[in-house]
Order: structure tokens, then C-alpha cells, then sequence
């Protein structure tokens, strides 16, 4: 009888989880069970910085640096933090870089690469 009440509680807490109700409590042989519920709505925020490297090609290291841990974005590197990107870019260049956290809260960055000329 237990084990069916504890999976009930479980599947109730779940059900609220997916209502987005944030506290729950549910009685059990006049034992309570209460559960907080943490759902992150939160978008990642973002710094992106720049560096030029000193190479016959001048290539600019752009550097996306996220406040939380993110998910792999195409054509970065994701850092073993995972909450760093970078990328190296041979040309000037404007684009936006959408990161999305592991809740899959989603941010827009903004890439502008300006005054980067190679030399021979």
C-alpha cells in the first residue's frame, strides 16, 4: 500500500511540475510530503568579447562568455565549463548567435567584427 501511495505522490508532484505550480504538499498516513519545484524561466545573459591575434592572417578570437551553463552552438567551441564559446573569424563580420541554456531558455547575441585587415 506504501509503495503505490509514494508512486501516487510522485505522479501527483509530476503533474504539478507540468502545471507549473511551484509548491506542493499531499498527506500519506498523516505523514506530509511537501516539494519545491525550481523552474527556470531565466534567459542565459551573455559577454562577448574580442581579441586579434597576432598571425600572418589576423584572425579575431570572438569569446561568448554565459552566465549559466549552455548548450553546444554549430561552428563554436564549446569550453569544458560549458559556458564559454569561441570562435575565430578571418573577416569583418556582423551576425546574431542565439545560445540557449539546458532548460532551453534561449538568448540572441550580437557578433560585430569591424577593422580587421590582413596583411601581407
Amino acid at each position: 500500500m506504501k509503495k503505490i501511495s509514494i508512486f501516487c505522490v510522485f505522479l501527483f508532484i509530476f503533474v504539478l511540475y507540468l502545471n507549473n505550480i511551484v509548491w506542493a504538499k499531499y498527506e500519506i498516513d498523516k505523514k506530509y510530503v511537501a516539494a519545491t519545484l525550481q523552474i527556470d524561466r531565466t534567459s542565459p545573459t551573455a559577454e562577448v568579447t574580442y581579441k586579434k591575434k597576432q598571425q600572418e592572417n589576423q584572425t579575431v578570437e570572438v569569446t561568448i562568455k554565459a552566465n549559466e551553463i549552455i548548450q553546444q552552438v554549430q561552428g563554436w567551441t564549446l569550453e569544458e565549463n560549458q559556458k564559454t564559446l569561441k570562435k575565430e573569424y578571418l573577416q569583418n563580420q556582423q551576425e546574431e548567435i542565439q545560445i540557449e541554456d539546458l532548460a532551453g531558455n534561449k538568448t540572441m547575441v550580437k557578433i560585430n567584427i569591424e577593422n580587421n585587415t590582413k596583411t601581407n
